[in-house]
């Protein structure tokens, strides 16, 4: 079973947040939901966004590459 630093095991650390919850006011939870809120776009977007957009960049400095590669290699006329 996973240990944390303090060796309290996962589930008790599950646990002991969520007690916290049930006694937190409205907005502790609001503040709570929202930092969970930023942390989940901060890993979507680790995970989902930046690789779409080093494919993309790649994609274009291939493009870009191959055509100054072709426009380069054309024989002076």
């Amino acid at each position: 079973m996973a240990r944390g630093r303090d060796g309290a095991s996962e589930s008790s650390v599950v646990t002991r947040l969520q007690q916290r919850l049930a006694e937190a006011n409205n907005f502790q939870k609001a503040l709570i939901t929202s930092l969970l809120a930023w942390v989940a776009l901060g890993v979507w977007s680790y995970l989902i966004v930046v690789p779409i957009l080093s494919a993309v960049a790649f994609l274009w400095l291939g493009v870009t590459g191959w055509l100054v590669w072709q426009i380069w290699r054309k024989p002076a006329s």
